[in-house]
């Protein structure tokens, strides 16, 4: 009997259990309209806290979660463009 790696083993069983999934279905959840009242809900709750705190440079962290927003929906069109060209 000859000695077999195990490393070679463990890729082996890795393998298996990944042949036969899927790739996830380019979209995500959610509405864009719903995802960008979020955005603009939390930019606005983020910038009425940093006006109470004095305002200046407080707002630019404010703006994360619209710019994420922003940012989500733009690739979601992307990978749509992206699909409706390679189809």
């Amino acid at each position: 009997m000859t000695p077999t790696d195990p490393n070679a083993d463990f890729e082996a069983k890795v393998r298996r259990t990944y042949a036969n999934r899927s790739a996830p279905v380019a979209g995500g959840k959610g509405s864009p309209a719903a995802l960008l009242a979020i955005g603009l809900l939390g930019t606005l709750l983020l910038s009425v806290t940093a006006a109470l705190l004095g305002g200046g440079l407080l707002y630019l962290p404010a703006a994360i979660p619209l710019v994420t927003v922003l940012a989500v929906l733009g690739a979601r069109r992307l990978a749509a463009r992206r699909e409706r060209a390679a189809s």
